[in-house]
């Protein structure tokens, strides 16, 4: 279970703070209502001794998301997997490709996505990365792409409790 992305919750008033739990065992029903069986994470071999819940503390559940570009019926596709059991879901086509950094000093997620249009064209019309898109990254643009026009977009996201 530790390697699940369903089975990870924090508490928000633990000290020491954000320290992640999963549960080690299915959830039991008592006269009292649901027991979980939590086992602590110890991040970086931080070695904790002491850990206090406050009572009544709130409890949130930790979801992953996995997101990404992969090749989907010969296109380059947008894709998304919740780790529900759906698998690698494709989302939108034409996706060329899709970079996420994380903003430390503001706790900000910053996503990119590069974009094509519809048409391709016989040469080479995109030589350079399109406005907006990260020079580290310019690299990584793939000779077929460059026959189409280039987009780029970008959106910050702020990380609650990160």
């Amino acid at each position: 279970w530790p390697n699940s992305t369903k089975s990870w919750v924090v508490f928000g008033a633990s000290i020491p703070e954000r320290c992640p739990f999963w549960m080690n065992r299915a959830p039991e029903k008592n006269s009292l209502g649901a027991v979980l069986s939590l086992r602590r994470a110890d991040p970086a071999g931080a070695g904790y001794k002491t850990l206090l819940i406050p009572q009544n503390d709130e409890m949130s559940l930790i979801r992953a998301m996995e997101c990404g570009v992969l090749i989907y019926d010969g296109d380059p596709t947008f894709f998304s997997d919740n780790h529900l059991g759906g698998g690698k879901q494709p989302r939108v086509s034409g996706v060329i490709d899709a970079r996420f950094e994380i903003a430390s000093p503001h706790n900000l997620l910053r996503v990119f996505l590069i974009t094509r249009g519809e048409r391709r064209h016989d040469g080479e019309i995109s030589s350079s990365p399109p406005p907006g898109w990260p020079e580290k990254y310019a690299t990584v643009i793939s000779p077929e792409a460059r026959h189409y026009r280039l987009y780029a977009f970008t959106a910050s996201f702020e990380l609650k409790n990160f």
